[in-house]
């Protein structure tokens, strides 16, 4: 006879996440439980004609009312609220500082935390989780010591640029604003407003 093993999991009840993935023509939307099972998801086009910031944000709570309503939760029962974006974003206050869409025009997620009390707020650049996932399967890969580095690119509506890399026993993720980088002085106009970007060529 063996011993008797004690099994323990995760109360998938005991809290929730959202998970937004903000792309320059549509957003998409993910609800996940402490298990890590998805409970419901969906996209909605974004509006690029005559978006605004405040109109985002708009629509990002209307889209998150939509995904706790459908399952029957309470705004107590989210406890994170995660958002990626091509861009530059500032993860500590919580705000997209710069993109394509709406240039110098910043966007204040923090607003999104109102009606959801309990949720902690995380906005990171998509390209650099891309890469950070990337290196960290590499590394259980091949093991930490053979891991030198790699480069993730984002190729679709927008370019983006991951750089994983080993410093001193820590794993430094950066992502550059590749997309809009000067590639040629061709005076192509891009949609962020500039001439130039490699993402107008």
């Amino acid at each position: 006879r063996g011993r008797p093993r004690v099994l323990f999991a995760r109360r998938r009840t005991f809290s929730h996440v959202v998970a937004v993935q903000i792309s320059s023509d549509q957003l998409h939307y993910g609800l996940a439980d402490y298990g890590g099972t998805m409970i419901d998801r969906f996209s909605r086009p974004r509006d690029l004609v005559s978006g605004t910031p405040s109109s985002l944000l708009d629509e990002m709570k209307e889209a998150f009312a939509r995904l706790v309503g459908r399952s029957k939760l309470s705004p107590e029962a989210i406890g994170a609220i995660s958002l990626s974006s091509k861009g530059i974003v500032d993860p500590d206050a919580g705000r997209l500082v710069w993109s394509p869409v709406f240039g110098e025009k910043t966007v204040e997620f923090s607003s999104l935390l109102g009606t959801y009390p309990a949720a902690d707020l995380f906005v990171s650049n998509e390209t650099l989780l891309v890469a950070h996932a990337a290196a960290r399967r590499a590394m259980a890969l091949r093991g930490s010591g053979d891991f030198t580095g790699l480069i993730a690119l984002s190729l679709g509506h927008s370019i983006g640029l991951g750089i994983a890399r080993p410093d001193g026993g820590r794993l430094n993720v950066s992502a550059p604003n590749f997309g809009h980088m000067l590639n040629a002085v061709d005076d192509r106009l891009c949609r962020c407003g500039s001439r130039g970007c490699i993402e107008a060529t």
